[in-house]
């Protein structure tokens, strides 16, 4: 008998697991509200959501990455936008591992490696307003997370 147990991001309460699942979800469901209701176009957003769509792009041209809008994250999933602001590189890194499950079921014999690069963040701190000493060494720290995880886009 198999004891289950949910595991964590370490020094959190994030499950991994809901992570990955709420990730799927939106990568899978997202879809952007249709500008026009008579084009026929509207009617393709209704039946592939956005990312699928992106995620069918990037494996036809044999891309390297996919471009995830975080108001996107946020509009879809508020809590999961905030893990991924809190927690960015263990998101990010979930992030590309249900991304590349998703390209390894839509096509199995797809070998590059795709990343997942996230951009458009609600709120964001100039480099140049980022104190490297005292306080604001913390965010300085994040930010070098954010960079190391995801490049500057």
């Amino acid at each position: 008998m198999d004891d289950a147990r949910p595991t964590f991001v370490w020094g959190t309460s994030i499950s991994v697991e809901d992570v990955n699942d709420a990730i799927h979800r939106f990568l899978r469901d997202f879809r952007e509200a249709s500008s026009s209701q008579g084009d026929d176009d509207g009617l393709h957003l209704h039946t592939e959501g956005k990312y699928e769509k992106l995620i069918r792009q990037v494996i036809e041209v044999e891309g390297d990455s996919l471009d995830v809008n975080a108001r996107d994250v946020f509009d879809h999933d508020p809590d999961l936008y905030t893990k991924m602001v809190r927690y960015p590189l263990e998101v990010l890194a979930i992030f590309d591992l249900v991304l590349m499950n998703m390209v390894s079921r839509l096509k199995p014999m797809f070998e590059k490696h795709i990343q997942t690069r996230i951009f458009n963040l609600k709120t964001s701190t100039s480099m140049r307003n980022l104190n490297p000493s005292g306080e604001l060494s913390f965010h300085n720290s994040k930010l070098f997370v954010l960079l190391l995880a995801t490049g500057l886009i």
